[in-house]
Parts: structure tokens; C-alpha cells; sequence
């Protein structure tokens, strides 16, 4: 190995809420004590001022300033004379209200209550969970329909997201560049930026989170981000009905008694463990969401996992038009792809008729607004949300409007 080598030991992922947070040097090689004293620290923290309240060589804290949004901290540590220097970025994620304190046992029915309460001057049902150092709203009873069908599907969904987590783009794109910014419209238009966004009310059976992943597709969205955390080490008590089984070399979701619940083609039976009837609203749900909900109050990583999930998604949607007229694209075009795609409105075929017409690439204009066709006699109103929140951030005071996408690096760059 080198002489010298230098890294931080660090979370890459915190709340807002936290006051101070400790870093530490890791020094391999050959290292003396002077120079590990001679350690120099650098902070940077979004708009406001750095501060380093106090540093011994290897290590350092740093405090965090008062806030309810979220921001970047960049992390610097070298040693002058040998030119040395270790950097590293942390998300900090808005959070308007105390993270919760971890669970030491599973959230039970006991937990999880619903009450009346007046809605815009209608009677509903308010689920909520009650718990030691934690008291939110899991969301109220929301009924929906879908056109020439006629199940009406009755189950929670979000109240308002004001308490956080919240998602930020600036302070993603630390970590993850221009696609956070791609992600940032869609945020906004399916669950107000929200880290604990909830739906039990549709086809979807059981979704959650920044952009509602969802339980019902195989090996996508939820089931990934349930197998993720089922790894974690306290899995048995926000998880204890489920466990991971290798079934032909995929770690898949199993109960408690090995019966797997999802396959390659199949969520069926997952969906009907999260969400027993999609036609009434139970306790069965409203208790998944409380331990859901729980999980990214306590721990920021947890978001981060749904940012890193998301973004991946938008990276697959945008792959599958390599070679079909997506090269060179603004990325407010594949914004709408994404959007498109996250929310089903549309196939791939119809928006490959918005960027080629036959061996001829459309403009990019004329390509926009075929785009915003897709679904609109359904999603209206959807459409124009996403129009607004892309017309919020593009132009020269947003972060949207300056990249194009680049089919040969699957990643965005200026325009030639």
C-alpha cells in the first residue's frame, strides 16, 4: 500500500435535527503521531457558515446549524505537507420534527388506532400511531375508483407532509449529481417530497414513500427496498413477519413459516400480507405503515435508500429509449419520461412515438408536448402539476434547463 493513505470515517446520511456529529480521520500507513495532529479540517455546509467546534488531529465535530430543510455538508480533512486529503459529502435530510428513538420491540394493533375527525367539512377516519416518543398520522381513509371497474378500493393515504422527512435535490445532488434534480419534479407531484408518503387505497395494494413505491410490481420498487431492509439488524422488530430465503440464487421475501410471498412474476401473495382487503381499510395495513413510517423518522439512511432506488429507476426508464431518439434530449424531456414511467400513465412504445416519427427525430418542443399528451384524459390534473413543478425549476434560476441527456454515458452533460 502507499506510505500515506487518508479517509473519513463518517455518516454519509443524517437528519437535520442533529446538532453535533463526529467524524474521524482513518490514517493508514505509515503515520506519525505529529503528523496525525498536524491534521487539518475543512467544512463547508450548504449556505451557512462552517463550523468545527472542536478537532484533536484525527478527529472533529461539527455542528450542525439549526434548520428544517435539508442541505449538503462537504467534509475535508489533509495533511499540508505531504498533500494528502480525504473528502466526504453528507446528505443532511430536512426534519421538522425530533427523529424517533429506535423500537425495541414491533409496533403492534395496540399502537395503531383510528379515530372520526372532520375533513373539509366531511366526516372520515384518521389512522394514527400512538407510541412511546412517537405520535403521527399514518394517514386518513381514502376511497378511489378506476374507470370500468368497479371495485371501490378503500384504504389510507397521506394527510399532510409537513413533519418530514422531506427530500431535497440540492442536498441529494452531493451525492447523486443532476439525476436529483431529475427526481425533484416527480417528488413533489406524488407524495409532496415526503420520505413517509402513504397509499393503501388502489391497485397498488400497499405504496410508500418519495414516489410511491409500490408492492404490487415483481422485482421492482417496494419488494427491492423490502429486501434491502430485511438485511438490516433490527429486521425482526420493524419486519417480524417476514424474513429472506435464498429461492434460486435471489434472496426473496419469505413469512415466517417459508412461505415465499414474491417471485419473478408474482407479488400476489406479499400484497395480500400487507394489505388483506383492498376494499376496506384494517389494522393489518395501518400497522405496516406505522413501522414504515417509523423507519425514516429514526434513521436517515432509510430515505437515502429510497433516493438511491428512485434514481436508479429514472436511470432504467431513460436506458430503454437508448437508440430511439433520446440522445441530446433536454433533461426537462427526461423529466416527463420519468414521470411517465413512475406513474404507468403510459408505455414505452408511446413515448418512443414522442421522440421518433419513423427515422426522423422529433423536436424537442413538438416532442414536449406530445409527451404531456400521454394520459392526459385520465391524469389531468397530474400533468399539470408536474408542468408547474418543472416550470419552477427549469430556466436560469432552476437547476433544470442547462443538461442534456448523453446516450453514450447513460448520464446528462452540457449541450455541444
Amino acid at each position: 500500500m502507499p506510505n500515506k493513505t487518508l479517509a473519513i470515517d463518517g455518516p454519509t446520511t443524517i437528519f437535520s435535527t442533529v446538532k453535533v456529529q463526529r467524524f474521524k480521520a482513518v490514517c493508514q500507513g505509515v503515520w506519525s503521531q505529529v503528523e496525525k495532529q498536524s491534521l487539518e479540517w475543512v467544512v463547508a455546509f450548504g449556505d451557512y457558515a462552517p463550523v468545527v467546534l472542536e478537532t484533536n488531529g484525527e478527529t472533529a465535530l461539527v455542528g450542525i446549524p439549526d434548520q428544517r430543510t435539508g442541505s449538503a455538508l462537504h467534509v475535508g480533512v489533509r495533511l499540508p505537507a505531504a498533500d494528502i486529503m480525504a473528502e466526504l459529502s453528507v446528505v443532511v435530510v430536512g426534519m421538522a420534527v425530533r427523529p424517533y428513538a429506535a423500537l425495541a420491540s414491533p409496533i403492534g394493533d395496540a399502537q395503531v388506532r383510528h379515530r372520526k375527525t372532520i375533513r373539509n367539512g366531511k366526516e372520515r377516519v384518521r389512522w394514527e400511531l400512538a407510541i412511546a416518543g412517537a405520535k403521527c398520522a399514518l394517514g386518513l381513509e381514502t376511497a378511489y375508483r378506476y374507470e370500468n371497474d368497479p371495485t371501490r378500493y378503500l384504504g389510507i393515504g397521506m394527510l399532510a407532509p409537513s413533519e418530514g422527512p422531506r427530500y431535497d435535490a440540492a442536498a441529494f445532488a452531493s451525492r447523486y449529481g443532476h439525476w436529483a434534480h431529475l427526481l425533484d419534479a416527480t417528488t413533489a407531484v406524488e407524495g409532496g417530497q415526503s420520505f413517509v408518503a402513504t397509499n393503501t387505497y388502489d391497485r397498488g395494494r400497499l405504496s410508500f414513500g418519495l414516489i410511491q413505491f409500490a408492492s404490487h410490481q415483481p422485482d421492482a420498487n417496494l419488494v427491492l427496498l423490502l429486501r434491502q431492509w430485511l438485511q438490516r439488524g433490527d429486521a425482526a422488530v420493524y419486519f417480524p413477519e417476514f424474513e429472506l430465503q435464498d429461492d434460486g440464487g435471489v434472496d426473496r421475501i419469505h413469512d415466517r413459516q417459508g412461505n415465499r410471498l414474491e417471485s419473478a412474476s408474482s407479488t400476489a401473495a406479499l400484497c395480500a400480507a400487507l394489505n388483506p382487503d383492498p376494499e376496506s381499510a384494517g389494522a393489518t395495513e395501518a400497522r405496516f405503515l406505522a413501522r414504515l413510517i417509523h423507519l425514516m423518522r429514526s434513521d436517515a439512511t432509510a430515505c437515502d435508500d429510497q433516493v438511491g432506488l428512485a434514481i436508479d429507476n429514472f436511470r432504467q426508464h431513460l436506458r430503454a429509449f437508448h437508440g430511439k431518439g433520446i440522445d441530446g434530449r433536454p433533461d426537462t424531456i427526461c423529466v416527463v419520461i420519468g414521470d411517465i414511467k413512475n406513474q404507468g400513465r403510459g408505455d414505452d412504445s408511446a413515448i418512443a412515438k414522442c421522440l421518433m416519427d419513423g427515422a426522423k427525430k422529433v423536436a424537442n418542443g413538438e416532442a414536449m408536448q406530445r409527451m404531456l399528451k400521454i394520459g392526459s384524459r385520465t391524469y389531468a390534473d397530474r400533468i399539470e402539476a408536474l408542468k408547474l413543478q418543472i416550470g419552477k425549476r427549469a430556466g436560469s434560476s432552476g437547476p433544470l434547463g442547462a443538461k442534456v441527456y448523453d446516450e453514450a454515458t447513460a448520464g446528462f452533460r452540457a449541450p455541444r
